[in-house]
């Protein structure tokens, strides 16, 4: 039966070496040998001598642990977890998580305000070139007005005329 990849590799990396897992890996890696028959009695009476010593003993379990801490010392244990250490390590934390709140706070401020001068800068330079076109416009109107039209076909007076009323149309629409 194959179940894929063991996806939490970083973290058995990290308890792989805890006696809990330990014992777990050892008899693994000895499932997997191949063993003869004076191999397996030699296990046997190892095994036997590996009970006897403690070396490293396996910690208990969750429930065993509860169950010893409310025997022990009932339920006002429960009320003493947090020790004093605990109380200024979760204080210090809250002060930290403060002072990470009042920074990004200023920096969203900060970012707020770069925003809008950027917007106003950019506004300024639209309103710029608007001004530049237009007085790019108003020259072209003034050199048209001062031409000497008495050369021009009537062709090139008409598109002369169309052009004078198209550009005093644009520069000066309250005229219109």
């Amino acid at each position: 039966m194959k179940l894929g990849r063991f996806t939490l590799m970083d973290v058995w990396y990290l308890i792989r070496n805890e006696p809990k897992w330990k014992t777990y890996n050892d008899g693994l890696k000895d499932a997997r040998k191949r063993k003869t028959s004076h191999q397996a009695a030699d296990e046997v009476s190892d095994e036997a001598e590996d009970m006897d010593r403690d070396d490293n003993p396996r910690p208990p379990g969750q429930k065993a642990t509860k169950k010893a801490l409310f025997e022990s010392k009932g339920k006002v244990a429960e009320a003493n977890l947090a020790d004093d250490a605990e109380m200024q390590f979760l204080k210090e934390a809250q002060a930290n998580r403060m002072k990470v709140l009042e920074v990004q706070q200023k920096l969203s401020a900060e970012m707020l305000e770069s925003s809008r001068l950027s917007h106003l800068a950019a506004k300024e330079h639209k309103e710029a070139k608007n001004l530049d076109v237009k007085a790019k416009m108003m020259d072209t109107y003034n050199c048209l007005l001062v031409k000497d039209v008495r050369l021009m076909t009537d062709e090139e007076k008409a598109d002369h005329v169309s052009m004078l009323k198209h550009l005093k149309k644009t520069l000066y629409p309250e005229l219109s």
